[in-house]
């Protein structure tokens, strides 16, 4: 979640004053110019979604076409399940705190829960949830709960939106658990593997793999087993993208894919896209993207497109949607 407070804004408009300084007027007079929507960042199916879920942050495809998802901090510890149109069908409370929910994913039949977001650099960790997928009654009843902490913080204090100990995608390859760091400091994102069950319900996170060449922080993620692909969503880091933010709120979202070896492949652009935190790929391979509510920016359910028109990015050819 990005803080819109008026304390921030005011924070925000004060780097912005410096950035700006020597620019002439002219070079600010027009918003900029979005590179053009080919044919995989052509908008599928859209949904504006209610109130209820305006902070979407983690999302999950269910066998049965519907999806589930959750707010980020500030909201109650519940989970939602949706249809296609972004209606909400049902809410599931949980008796868990959500200090600050940022993934979703389904590892080894259960449903897990990241309350890792870290944006203000407080926390040296994590809590991990999970629970039954047994969605019969108004209630998920967990049955468990892993801490993490990351094996290399450094001391206290962090800066806000200026360290690499923040994380917002939580991915299961089925037989691993993995973090990608959300690095507002750092060029690359680094992968951790979790223990996802462990006796004294705590573990370290330890790093496996570093993933460079991308154009800003990575805010959800989802693995395909079929192309073994990892498919991840994000959005420039501010120090980077100042102007766009402050003038126009352009998040610049992207789509990054990674091979099994977390290499980069390609870094796909969503210009029509605004603040993304989640992503979850169906049965039918269809992509499926959410993005909070922002200043300009509706909060959105939208079907981007499916795998194999993505791999055909990858490889340089290009498809329309269906």
């Amino acid at each position: 979640m990005i803080d819109q407070s008026p304390r921030f804004c005011r924070r925000l408009s004060l780097i912005v004053l410096f950035h700006v300084v020597g620019l002439s007027l002219a070079a600010c007079s027009s918003p900029p110019t979005l590179a053009p929507a080919d044919a995989a960042t052509a908008a599928g199916s859209e949904a504006t979604l209610p109130t209820i879920v305006v902070e979407s942050s983690g999302l999950v495809c269910q066998a049965d076409g519907t999806f589930l998802t959750i707010n980020d901090s500030g909201n109650n510890a519940t989970v939602y399940q949706l249809n296609a149109s972004g209606e909400v069908l049902a809410h599931y409370a949980m008796d868990a705190a959500n200090k600050d929910w940022e993934a979703l994913t389904v590892h080894q039949g259960e449903l897990w829960i990241g309350d890792i977001g870290n944006n203000s650099g407080v926390r040296n960790g994590g809590d991990l949830y999970r629970a039954a997928l047994n969605l019969s009654s108004d209630r998920l009843n967990p049955t468990g709960k892993t801490s993490f902490v990351y094996p290399d913080l450094p001391l206290p204090p962090l800066q806000v939106y200026q360290h690499d100990f923040d994380a917002e995608a939580l991915v299961s390859t089925s037989e691993q658990l993995l973090l990608f760091n959300k690095a507002w400091q750092s060029a690359h994102s680094t992968v951790y593997q979790l223990t996802p069950y462990t006796s004294t319900g705590s573990t370290k996170a330890v790093k496996i793999a570093t993933v460079a060449g991308l154009p800003g922080v990575i805010t959800g993620g989802a693995f395909n087993s079929e192309h073994q692909l990892f498919v991840l969503t994000g959005y420039a880091r501010f120090r980077d993208n100042v102007l766009n933010m402050a003038l126009y709120n352009d998040y610049r979202p992207f789509l990054a894919v990674l091979d099994r070896q977390f290499k980069l492949q390609k870094v796909i652009p969503v210009p029509q896209g605004g603040q993304l935190e989640a992503i979850c790929i169906d049965r039918q391979q269809q992509i499926w993207l959410t993005q909070e509510k922002s200043k300009h920016r509706p909060a959105l359910l939208w079907r981007w497109g499916n795998i194999q028109q993505l791999k055909q990015q990858i490889t340089g050819k290009s498809s329309q949607f269906k």
